[in-house]
């Protein structure tokens, strides 16, 4: 109930902080992004892996489109990019400035769009792996927890079979 509240405050402050109203994809990122609805980016990577072309900005600023391409889950990685690539005053000033893509550092909506989707693809799609886990490949906790205080409380073995398979006994 509260994240609902805070997701719909979200839009009230958004619509009060500039002159032009925000295409759907940003005005949605930002209320889900603030409320803290995380669970809208777990469905973004089964969805962004089984997409050969993902949806343009200007696709998911049509209500139809937003719905059945999964907007609200493409909105909050969107937000979230925006945050860690530009950073959140920009977006401030790109909130109050839209659509002058200049505020955010980037020439055009086009160069904002492929780099949003290079990072879709790089978090969503194929996330880098860890540097630890690359290090010490036949045991991801004791490369990633270290000291390990799972350890301390459980016998955990995490194994890679292959590329995409691994084994994890409790």
């Amino acid at each position: 109930v509260m994240d609902g509240l805070i997701h719909e405050l979200v839009h009230v402050c958004v619509a009060n902080a500039g002159e032009v109203v925000l295409p759907l994809w940003l005005n949605e990122g930002l209320a889900v992004y603030y409320a803290g609805q995380y669970r809208f980016a777990q469905e973004a990577p089964g969805y962004v892996r089984g997409k050969t072309f993902l949806p343009t900005l200007r696709e998911l600023a049509d209500s139809d489109i937003f719905d059945q391409e999964h907007g609200y889950a493409l909105s909050y990685t969107i937000v979230e990019f925006m945050i860690r690539e530009y950073g959140k005053e920009k977006i401030r000033r790109f909130i109050k400035e839209y659509p002058d893509y200049f505020a955010l550092g980037v020439r055009s909506e086009m160069e904002f769009e492929n780099a949003w989707h290079d990072y879709l693809r790089n978090q969503y799609v194929d996330p880098a792996p860890l540097p630890q886990w690359l290090a010490h490949r036949e045991d991801l906790f004791q490369a990633t927890l270290s000291p390990n205080p799972v350890s301390d409380y459980a016998n955990l073995e995490f194994f890679a079979a292959g590329d995409d398979d691994f084994i994890l006994r409790v």
